[in-house]
């Protein structure tokens, strides 16, 4: 390509008679001394830049680095110097023989010669002055970021020790050490939010209930009641230390007013969490943004929020425990999301809540109320032989791949109502004890209820306080299930 733009350039402007050659080199014979001194500048910047892009970029370091100066580079340029001093001294005596007075002529052109050589030195130096100033600037920026380093190494391994200290206030200043650590140092918020997990899975004991002592107790009751009393209060100050971490987490779980893409200065974005075998109290992740998060065999005691939440990542509650009601309302779950045998004692909503993936209920055991209304399965969904022992609600649920309900116990009403299944819906060998509900919901693919059992009979206005069994207004666009005409027919 080069030798086409040459030929282009100079050969066929030559042979068209375009360029005055004649002229150009009177032109470049007068102007001799200038050519020469930005022929050397250039040269002298090749070099420079040459040297500059033969580092090894192919392992970069860890830090900005000066590289030694090459050898290359010296001898390039003295070689340089020395051509330039050398052109403009016999250039210039080659002019002094035409003069007058040749002699001082000649003084004049080897003095000029010389200054022209000079003059590329000084180039040259000005070069070296700017990569010295480059390598000290540097030098002040690994001193810094040292010093930086050696700061947060300090202050991470005071935190750390201050959680391991038997007194409540000094494990609370730990954790506010740790929270401003990860709020000034970005690279190591993951990090502590692994210390802050870690500490809530070390074991816990909640504080128990004190009976009044006797008044005529003896020693050895009261001493007892003493020590039961002074682990009472280790524990109220240990829950209270728990709670602290908590709130750390979700206060900086959440992002700003205009969400991920603007988020608030204290929100921790890309965090994973893992609870996994946790003690947690009244456990709140409200309008929180998590990458994933991990809470297999989770204890939840009382109340446990996840309002407007969102996964990113994998989530599970594999064997998860909710001691009382869990708030899922209009949380987003983007990947695979795990309830296998979870439990929950006091019920759980998911209202308006969106799983854009597969999510497993396979062996789930509620004991209150669990509410899907208006809830979206985007991906297949599994509730394979779990137990509703409370009353269950999907009304106006979505499932848009295979939902399989095989061998669900229903022990309370079941309300199916308005549900679209947009893929099969597998109900084989599923029970329900009491009110089974499917009042105008539509099967758009293959419905199975092969050795289902319904309790409640036929719906009859005049018997609706009893149990029974509605699938009035439903649409099956398959075919209707032997097993469910009978609830049909006149």
């Amino acid at each position: 390509m080069l030798a086409g733009l040459l030929l282009g350039g100079v050969v066929l402007p030559s042979v068209a008679g375009w360029f005055d050659w004649p002229a150009v080199g009177r032109w470049m014979h007068s102007h001799a001394l200038l050519l020469t001194l930005a022929g050397a500048s250039v040269v002298l910047l090749a070099v420079g830049a040459w040297s500059w892009w033969g580092q090894d970029r192919g392992n970069p370091p860890r830090r900005t680095q000066t590289a030694p100066l090459s050898w290359k580079v010296v001898a390039g340029a003295a070689i340089v110097i020395a051509v330039a001093t050398w052109g403009a001294t016999v250039w210039l005596l080659a002019e002094a023989n035409t003069a007058t007075d040749r002699a001082s002529a000649r003084v004049q052109a080897i003095k000029t010669g010389l200054g022209t050589g000079a003059g590329t030195v000084g180039i040259f130096a000005l070069l070296l002055a700017v990569r010295r100033q480059q390598h000290q600037e540097i030098t002040a920026n690994d001193t810094t970021h040292d010093a930086t380093q050696r700061r947060v190494t300090e202050l991470y391994t005071k935190a750390i020790e201050q959680l391991g200290n038997s007194q409540a206030p000094v494990r609370l200043g730990g954790l506010y050490a740790l929270e401003r650590l990860a709020q000034h140092n970005s690279d190591q918020r993951q990090t502590i939010v692994n210390v802050l997990c870690a500490y809530l899975r070390m074991p816990y004991q909640p504080p128990a209930t004190l009976t009044e002592l006797p008044k005529d107790a003896d020693q050895a009751s009261v001493e007892k009641h003493d020590k039961q009393t002074t682990e009472n209060l280790e524990r109220t100050q240990e829950r209270e230390v728990r709670l602290a971490a908590q709130r750390i987490l979700h206060s900086h779980l959440q992002p700003g007013p205009e969400g991920i893409g603007a988020p608030d200065e204290a929100y921790w974005q890309d965090i994973d969490l893992d609870l996994s075998g946790a003690h947690l109290i009244n456990f709140a992740l409200t309008r929180s943004h998590v990458r994933s998060a991990n809470f297999r065999s989770t204890t939840f005691a009382e109340s446990t929020s996840f309002r407007l939440a969102t996964f990113a990542g994998n989530l599970t509650f594999h064997s998860a425990r909710f001691m009382n009601t869990a708030t899922f309302n209009q949380a987003t779950f983007n990947m695979g999301a795990s309830f296998e045998a979870a439990t929950f004692d006091s019920g759980a909503n998911f209202r308006s809540s969106t799983f854009n993936s597969h999510v497993n209920f396979k062996r789930l055991e509620a004991r209150g109320r669990v509410g899907f209304i208006l809830t979206r399965f985007v991906g297949s969904v599994q509730f394979t032989y779990s137990e509703f022992l409370g009353v269950v609600d999907f009304e106006q649920a979505n499932f848009a791949v295979a939902s399989i309900f095989q061998a669900v116990t229903f022990k309370k009403d079941a309300n199916f109502s308005m549900v679209e299944f947009a893929d099969d819906a597998n109900f084989d060998r599923s029970t329900f004890d009491d009110t089974a509900t499917f009042h105008a919901a539509r099967f758009d693919d293959d419905a199975s209820f092969a050795s289902t059992t319904f309790t409640g009979k036929k719906f009859n206005p005049l018997e609706q306080d009893l149990p029974h069994t509605d699938f009035r207004k439903a649409v099956f666009k398959q075919g209707i299930p032997e097993e469910i005409k009978p609830f049909l027919s006149p």
